[in-house]
């Protein structure tokens, strides 16, 4: 990851914005990592990666798997609508 000062990208925008579209750029304040830069493709591309939820139809499941899911809102049907 390419580092610049946040007074390089005053005084050389274009430069720092053609490196953070190349790969993430991290920019630097008083010689701290303040912030990152990258293009919104690889910002996106990171944002799905890092969320591990997924739908899914439960005829799209494998077996095992959509017999497990339902299975268990069967178990949380009957306990929770039980006549106890």
């Amino acid at each position: 990851m390419k580092t610049f000062t946040l007074t390089d990208l005053k005084n050389h925008t274009g430069k720092v914005v053609d490196a953070a579209i190349r790969e993430p750029v991290s920019l630097t304040k008083h010689g701290a990592e303040a912030l990152v830069i990258m293009a919104r493709d690889e910002f996106d591309r990171r944002l799905a990666a890092a969320d591990a939820r997924r739908a899914h139809a439960l005829e799209e499941l494998p077996l095992d798997l959509a017999h497990d899911v339902t299975a268990s809102l069967a178990a949380v049907t009957r306990d929770t609508y039980s006549d106890d």
